[in-house]
């Protein structure tokens, strides 16, 4: 079977090296659609904008992001994983190939690339 297009190429030698990757999910929606809406919109303090944005922003990841969290939390042996309402992402930790394959079968899901963490030096 060919390897889907929505995994990115060094996430693949990761996993043929490593066996497991932590990795970031994006999704076909993305969050500057709700920031341009909220930004074109009156609110009657900065208070209640927040408080509007982090909805409807929740409300985004809660929809687009729902086959993909029930595939992860019904699979044995269990998954870790994190979803980020606040980026539209969902961060698997220590993912294998066939987890990668399964939710790039997911048609909301955009890309699958590997985590990139940085070192501040002091």
């Amino acid at each position: 079977m060919a390897q889907s297009p929505k995994i990115d190429a060094a996430l693949s030698q990761t996993l043929a090296s490593k066996g497991v990757a932590t990795v970031v999910v994006s999704f076909n929606l993305e969050t500057q659609q709700v920031l341009d809406q909220i930004n074109g919109m009156t609110f009657s303090n900065r208070g209640d904008k927040t408080t509007f944005m982090k909805t409807e922003l929740e409300k985004l990841a809660a929809t687009n992001q729902k086959n993909v969290l029930e595939l992860l939390q019904n699979r044995s042996p269990a998954v870790q994983f994190k979803s980020m309402w606040i980026s539209n992402q969902v961060i698997i930790n220590n993912a294998t190939k066939e987890v990668v394959e399964s939710v790039a079968n997911v048609p909301e899901v955009t890309t699958i690339r590997e985590e990139h963490t940085a070192t501040i030096m002091q």
